[in-house]
């Protein structure tokens, strides 16, 4: 048929379809008719055809055929057969006329991009995520837009209340109000097409709800399921035309108000909804409706204070007096979680439209779960549904108060700036969160410890925003005010609260031992609080955090309970004070206070005469030092960045006895690995800040180091399979601190220009590689993180030191190259892409070392094959294009060499004539020239390569 379609010059084909279908009409057999049609439309779609070995080119021509032939009369037909089936009552045809036409509505306009079936399959996947606008040609507008067409869907929707009929009634609905705002030749038009689309999704609601309520007790899952399903249709449609079409049109409707109070109306039914049923189904659909406040909300065409206020109260309201663990049984997976997060994002933008009253009713629940723990605290057991309440109320408060304050710097909302300036309720609110520390600290035998996590977390997400903030980030217009800054700012009410939660973190690190995401969540908030320079340098002054550094002396014992990392980010947390102290004689005093005893354990650690005979003891000794000096060295800044390097060089230094340690402990994994997290962290966090002759010394280190791992690991066997990949999954973890070494280094070549005096980074670099290579087999490369390290640092080196590569061993390069073809091959496309810049940059260099290895006809072989041939991420175009062009102007032999080869295997003399055309037209010396003639190649050859 789609043959017969491309290749129907006189028009006789397309004739003899329509008098089929005509005929069909004619002896009443629509539902044949209708089913005849929506196999048509799906089998020229392209994206859904049957593979019949044409080529792409081919497909796209029958797709742009049927699409102006046959596709406008595709909907007059279901539109007609619709309007029949509610005339004649039939369902089936109903059901038909529908599914035609939902197919119509689906169709997509769009130009195909024929470069490749994998690029089908991305544009495919963006349709599905962004296809909230439905953009046909404008020709369309009169058929798509008519009010008559939503007003026949919602009649079937009604009539028919089959599951197939409903459902399909209810996707074109969502289809209609995805339509896009250039259909609408007038505001009135939009404004009649608005009015009629909103009517009929809340005359659907209204008959879900209806049905809901009638079975809601029933408890009848496969009825609950149904009815989830149109209000999730529903929903969805909602915030389709929230989002696409402009606040300022909506707000000329005549009935805005009805509609807005509708629309609070569902938000609030599903908020109840979702109390009593642990359907997913429904926690979607409010999920919508939330999205579509939170546009709503921040338009200021639309008057939405109070409807704001009454969704917030209802969901506030019925999440506090739900079970939280049934409520979480519902999101068990990374996705659900997300759910929760982006619902309680939408609320705490729709709570700030009207902020005061959304405090007040937060204080309100607080203040009520305070009491009643302060009550229950005196019997013998709180209730789970208590610190329930309890959790819902700091997730809350966390997210309406302040925004997630990751990947930049935290501004207060403007809202509770403005709300600050007329009500105190956010001071009030905040003093009593605070204060709860105390009867969490009275009672805690008796308290959670899934609540003091949340509030650690409550607490990290709030210190960034208000504790001593940044005034120069609020400008003129959105300036900071003086309650604000009084309250919280860099004084002694700010250094009060500084010390507060101070003493919150030791409390919880001291007494709360036995709770791993506990300590886990307190170290962030500690670290949170110490990333503030003015809080630092206000707290570090104090008695409090002085007798803090004595504690660190003994938290081998004090902490035993604690796993290592969380005794080092203590340790790491009060080396950064050392950073704010401007005087240098008090800043050389508080190092030697913290440093010196860690020196004296790590001497004290090195007499041991048998490593072979070393007590479980003493292996937690050495670990637990080894991270104390990790933690030391992530602390590293500007100021006491001198103090950590002479702990680590002076003397019989730690760098040099830290090689020591890997050497004369090799036979314990746990150790080996914690020198080369030590390497890690100092290559990361204290190399950029010093001189020339310091980063030497300390580079010289890290060589000495691979190098004694690379001895005793190289071809490494094992008798037992278990033992194998155990040894496997340890040597990816030692390899990528490895990895992460060398790539570390990379970073003082920036700061230097270039490099200068006693250490040649790249040098360095590459005599790294040199030594970690053989430890790179192919079962390593199986661990994606490590795979992507190793790649990411070999186009690195290959891009910045190309000049380098010629100076390489045949055998480094020869290795390199070889994982070079491998990764680009890799299934992921960040591997091939930078495999391609690799590429590029040796050819770009043009390498003798790479003229007598056979590279040349190997990789451009491979990359046209691929081209040509293979599925691929189209998004790797432009690397490919340059990793081909520098080989191109490099041996333009070679690469006629490789096209005659490939002529040659082509066995059609037409094709083959083609291809040569083709490859003719890769002569251009120009990059530019060059990427868009392999694109019109690429489009051009696999056109009529490439079969479906």
């Amino acid at each position: 048929m789609k043959r017969a379609w491309v290749d129907d010059v006189n028009g006789n084909y397309k004739n003899f379809c329509r008098t089929v279908v005509q005929q069909l009409l004619n002896d009443g057999k629509m539902t044949i008719c209708m089913e005849l049609l929506s196999s048509m439309v799906t089998e020229f779609s392209t994206q859904k055809s049957s593979e019949i070995n044409v080529t792409w080119e081919y497909h796209e021509k029958a797709r742009s055929a049927f699409q102006s032939d046959m596709l406008p009369d595709c909907f007059q037909v279901s539109t007609s057969a619709i309007k029949l089936s509610l005339t004649n009552n039939n369902v089936d045809l109903a059901h038909s006329a529908l599914s035609l036409l939902l197919e119509v509505l689906t169709w997509d306009f769009s130009t195909f991009d024929v470069a490749n079936a994998s690029t089908q399959v991305r544009r495919a996947r963006r349709s599905r995520t962004q296809s909230t606008v439905v953009n046909p040609p404008t020709h369309w507008a009169p058929k798509l837009a008519d009010v008559n067409l939503v007003n026949m869907l919602v009649e079937c929707h009604n009539k028919f209340r089959g599951d197939n009929v409903t459902m399909t009634a209810r996707q074109s609905l969502i289809q209609l109000a995805s339509l896009s705002k250039r259909m609408f030749r007038t505001v009135e038009d939009q404004l009649s097409f608005l009015t009629s689309i909103m009517n009929a999704i809340f005359t659907m609601c209204q008959s879900s709800l209806s049905i809901l309520s009638q079975n809601i007790q029933t408890k009848n899952d496969e009825l609950a399921y149904k009815v989830g399903l149109e209000l999730y249709d529903c929903s969805q449609a909602l915030l389709r035309i929230f989002t696409n079409f402009d606040p300022t049109i909506v707000s000329k409707l005549t009935n805005i108000t009805q509609v807005l109070d509708q629309t609070a109306q569902l938000t609030c039914d599903l908020i109840t909804i979702t109390t009593l049923t642990e359907e997913l189904i429904y926690h979607d659909a409010l999920s919508f409706l939330l999205d579509a406040w939170s546009v709503i909300s921040i338009s200021d065409a639309l008057n939405t204070s109070n409807h704001c206020l009454r969704i917030f109260t209802s969901y506030v309201d019925s999440r506090v007096n739900m079970n939280r663990s049934t409520f979480d049984d519902t999101n068990d997976d990374c996705e659900d979680c997300y759910l929760l997060e982006e619902s309680l994002t939408s609320l705490a933008v729709i709570a700030r439209k009207n902020a005061a009253q959304s405090l007040t009713h937060l204080h309100n629940h607080f203040t009520r779960i305070g009491a009643t723990l302060i009550v229950a605290f005196s019997h013998t057991a709180v209730p789970d549904e208590l610190f329930d309440q309890l959790e819902w109320i700091f997730d809350f408060i966390g997210y309406v108060v302040c925004d997630d304050a990751q990947g930049e710097s935290p501004i207060i909302p403007q809202e509770l700036i403005n709300c600050c300036k007329s009500s105190s309720i956010l001071f009030t609110l905040m003093q009593k969160v605070l204060e709860y520390s105390n009867m969490e600290r009275e009672h805690y035998q008796k308290s959670s410890p899934r609540i003091a996590e949340k509030y650690m977390w409550l607490l990290k997400r709030w210190m960034p925003t208000y504790l001593m903030p940044d005034v120069e980030l609020y400008s003129h217009h959105h300036s900071l005010s003086s309650d604000l800054a009084s309250a919280y700012g860099s004084n002694e009410n700010g250094t009060g609260i500084a010390l507060f939660i101070l003493s919150k973190i030791l409390f919880n690190l001291f007494q709360w031992q036995s709770e791993p995401d506990l300590a886990k969540s307190t170290c962030e908030c500690f670290r949170t609080l110490v990333k503030n320079p003015r809080v630092v340098s206000r707290i570090v002054i104090t008695d409090e955090w002085r007798k803090m550094i004595l504690m660190d002396r003994d938290t081998f014992v004090t902490m035993k309970n604690q796993v290592d990392q969380i005794k080092g980010a203590f340790t790491e947390c009060l080396s950064v004070g050392c950073d704010t102290i401007e005087d240098y004689d008090t800043a050389r005093a508080y190092s030697d206070q913290l440093l010196e005893p860690i020196r004296v354990q790590f001497d004290i650690l090195m007499t041991p005469s048998d490593a072979k005979t070393l007590s479980d003891d003493s292996i937690s000794k050495i670990l637990y030092c080894l991270e104390k000096i990790c933690g030391v060295v992530r602390s590293s800044g500007s100021k006491n960045r001198v103090f950590i390097w002479e702990f680590l060089d002076k003397g019989y230094s730690v760098l040099i006895k830290m090689v020591m340690l890997c050497e004369k402990f090799h036979i314990y994994q746990n150790i080996v690995n914690s020198c080369l997290k030590f390497y890690v962290d100092v290559t990361a966090h204290l190399s950029s800040y010093l001189d020339d002759h310091s980063c030497a010394k300390l580079y010289k280190s890290c060589l000495e180091c691979i190098n004694v791992y690379r001895k005793y690991n190289v071809g490494k066997t094992f008798v037992k399979e278990k033992q194998q990949d155990d040894a496997l999954e340890e040597s990816s973890s030692d390899v990528l601190c490895l990895l992460n070494i060398l790539t570390h280094m990379t970073s003082r070549e920036f700061l230097d220009f270039g490099g200068s005096g006693d250490v040649d980074v790249p040098n360095v670099i590459f005599e790294g590689l040199n030594l970690v290579l053989p430890l790179i087999t192919l079962d390593i490369l199986d661990y994606p993180k490590l795979c992507k390290q190793y790649f990411d640092l070999t186009a690195h080196m290959m891009e910045v030191y190309p000049h380098k590569i010629s100076d390489l061993s045949p055998q480094l390069f020869s290795q390199i190259v070889s994982s070079l073809m491998f990764g680009l091959k890799h299934a992921d496309p960040d591997i091939n892409r930078l495999c391609y810049e690799s590429i590029a940059s040796i050819a770009g260099e043009r390498c003798a070392i790479a003229l007598n290895s056979g590279f040349l006809e190997t990789i451009i072989g491979g990359i046209l094959f691929t081209i040509m041939y293979e599925k691929f991420d189209f998004e790797l175009m432009e690397p490919m294009s340059r990793a081909l062009y520098f080989l191109v102007i490099w041996s333009p032999d070679k690469f006629r060499m490789v096209a005659q080869n490939i002529l040659n295997s082509e066995a059609d003399a037409g094709t083959r004539q083609r291809m040569a055309s083709y490859f003719d037209t890769l002569n251009e010396s120009n990059m530019v020239h060059f990427n868009k003639k392999l694109k019109e190649f690429t489009f051009g050859v696999r056109v009529f390569l490439k079969t479906k």
